[in-house]
């Protein structure tokens, strides 16, 4: 049996919105559209504004809560995307430092000032790789919402507890109370990685910013440790570098 058709017409004025709307959403919240075929949605005024926030909820519903977008929109939110194309809207985890880092954590990777987008995402789908237990940064430049961290890090930033620190200070005092022993990524550091007891016990490696390194705040005090180059280069990427190290450690941990 066809459903009865009907149409909606909605009263402006101030007043009448706000029961107009409280109307709407009781008529919908008994599934009226489902018992009958609306064909119109209307209103004057401010009820315009209320049937067409109403037409949108319904619309939403009936695509599965999916949102048609322009080209263009879809170029700005996922550069590399073309249409047709798919995308979807998630928050980012929120970490805690005192339950990531506590308990069974073993090893963390630090990165300093990191500076472009597809690093930090190469970083973090490294830190997954090693089975990293969290990954610090400090002086972040590169953003961790942004599309080129998501695409390099295939998706891992979902899944990686991701800690942000306003200083160095911070994440230096949450690391030494947390047990961990930290070494700095340094290409003129003294002490080779091989020898530097990495993964000797809780392990946190330190890597820097592309153009400048590590800063200053986190060479202080700190082991040094350095990846002999035998070629013509002076230095690695630094998502290279903490491959090389966070493996290193991660051997030396699964050893243990």
């Amino acid at each position: 049996m066809d459903r009865k058709r009907i149409a909606i017409a909605c009263q402006g004025g101030g007043s009448q919105c706000a029961f107009v709307a409280g109307a709407l959403d009781t008529l919908f919240e008994n599934q009226i559209h489902h018992r009958y075929e609306l064909v119109g949605l209307s209103g004057t005024s401010g009820g315009a504004l209320t049937a067409a926030m109403a037409w949108f909820g319904l619309l939403k519903e009936a695509a599965g809560d999916r949102t048609p977008i322009s080209e263009r929109v879809l170029a700005r939110i996922q550069p590399e995307a073309t249409a047709p194309a798919l995308l979807s809207v998630v928050p980012l985890p929120r970490w805690d430092p005192a339950r990531v880092l506590t308990g069974s954590a073993r090893l963390v990777l630090v990165a300093d000032g990191i500076e472009y987008a597809g690093n930090l995402g190469t970083l973090v789908r490294t830190a997954d790789a090693c089975a990293v237990d969290a990954l610090v940064l400090t002086r972040a430049t590169a953003r961790v919402t942004h599309p080129k961290v998501f695409a390099a890090s295939r998706g891992m930033v979902l899944t990686t507890p991701v800690l942000t620190y306003r200083t160095v200070a911070e994440a230096r005092a949450d690391l030494a109370g947390t047990g961990f022993t930290t070494y700095v990524a340094d290409p003129a550091g003294a002490t080779p990685y091989r020898s530097a007891g990495l993964g000797a016990g809780r392990t946190a490696v330190v890597v820097g910013s592309e153009g400048d390194g590590v800063s200053d705040e986190w060479r202080e005090g700190l082991t040094r440790v350095a990846i002999p180059m035998r070629g013509r280069a002076d230095s690695l990427n630094v998502a290279a570098s903490a491959a090389v190290l966070l493996f290193e450690a991660r051997a030396t941990l699964d050893e243990g």
